[in-house]
């Protein structure tokens, strides 16, 4: 397209369907109330029918790039939250058009059909940059595979700062006794913890440990959710670079020591109960639906073949939710376990097979978790008192 009346220059075009997904996905990205102004707009670089977005809060960046129709090379900054606001209102799959005007240098115009706007621009060499991969090491793993990892472990992160090392999931590879590396992700907030283990197959290179934080994980899960295929994987001691299909996150680590996990789960515990985990999840949420507690707390009494839920609220006047639920145990003594009811239902929610298995000493001491058959996971939970 040839140059418009008034100075306005075309730049390029997308399909709106395309610019709204891209945009969605850098939302939670992307500083809205930023001291660097730059930081609350999305930079475009434009190039050989492509458009490609990039969006950072300096700690962590997203980037993914779309199809384009390319009038010649542009990298401009748009406000990333102001143009989602307009392209996603818009009905249908119509183009957008992107266009410079030399008479207003610091703005862009879109034309929509028959609607029309202008936003500020900031210059992008005020961008920050996360380009450098050099000295990092790489795995190649399956998105399904690292997305179950995350997912498995993400709810045992800590929201303490005070210890910031656990504000995050620690990934590593370990050598199996079995003789097969497999990449490992941890979690805890020294009241449980959530380990998930799989084997790498293809290359890979030795993770020594890695803390990637809390946004950085949710991010990623959003991104490995949407795409179906192989994740490239970079990683060293300062940063992590995760990239599939056309979209790649790159974030900074945590700079802290994880603590030693191995000692938090606990051995040889001799008394095993087995049931039906969606069970055990619809009887942890119907009894404890009588609370309004900040923190709810459930109790469950195993005797002989039957364990009983129970929930108790003293600001709800007393309120109390039973439920008895059959279960498989080598229990000899009646003995009764306090849990905070949404850790155990944290865990319930992620363990894939249809049994959960609990392992326990007694019942002030940790409790393991796993799903029946499954040695890819546990979980480990503390008793409250």
């Amino acid at each position: 397209m040839e140059k418009l009346i008034n100075g306005i220059n075309f730049m390029f075009v997308v399909k709106k369907d395309d610019l709204v997904r891209v945009l969605s996905s850098m939302q939670s990205v992307v500083e809205r109330k930023s001291a660097i102004s730059v930081l609350s707009n999305v930079k475009i670089m434009v190039k050989e029918s492509q458009a490609h977005f990039v969006a950072t809060d300096m700690d962590i960046c997203a980037e993914d790039v779309i199809p384009a129709e390319v009038s010649k090379e542009y990298i401009i900054t748009v406000p990333a939250s102001t143009l989602y606001d307009i392209v996603r209102k818009i009905s249908g799959n119509p183009d957008v058009k992107f266009f410079t005007d030399s008479l207003s240098k610091d703005m862009v115009k879109i034309a929509v059909e028959n609607s029309s706007f202008s936003l500020p621009t900031i210059d992008a060499s005020e961008f920050p940059s996360f380009e450098d991969l050099s000295d990092m090491n790489k795995f190649v793993v399956s998105s399904s595979v690292l997305l179950g990892l995350l997912n498995k472990t993400r709810h045992a992160i800590s929201s303490d700062e005070t210890r910031y090392y656990l504000n995050g999931v620690y990934i590593h590879t370990v050598l199996g006794d079995d003789g097969v590396v497999k990449l490992v992700s941890v979690a805890t907030d020294g009241h449980r913890m959530a380990l998930a283990k799989s084997q790498l197959v293809g290359s890979y290179q030795e993770i020594n440990g890695a803390i990637l934080p809390k946004k950085a994980v949710s991010e990623a899960s959003k991104m490995l959710d949407a795409f179906d295929g192989m994740a490239d994987v970079f990683i060293n001691s300062k940063k992590i670079v995760i990239s599939i299909g056309s979209a790649k996150i790159t974030s900074k680590l945590i700079d802290g020591r994880f603590p030693d996990y191995q000692r938090v789960i606990p051995k040889d515990l001799p008394n095993i109960i087995k049931c039906s985990a969606d069970e055990l999840k619809h009887a942890v949420e119907l009894v404890t639906a009588i609370s309004s507690d900040k923190t709810k707390t459930v109790k469950l009494t195993i005797e002989n073949s039957i364990m009983v839920v129970n929930a108790y609220s003293e600001i709800n006047g007393n309120a109390q939710g039973r439920k008895e639920i059959a279960v498989e145990a080598n229990v000899v003594n009646a003995i009764t376990i306090n849990f905070n009811s949404r850790y155990l239902l944290d865990v319930l929610n992620v363990i894939d097979s249809p049994n959960v298995v609990i392992n326990y000493n007694n019942a002030t001491s940790a409790v393991s978790l796993v799903g029946d058959g499954d040695e890819s996971s546990v979980y480990v939970l503390m008793p409250m008192q």
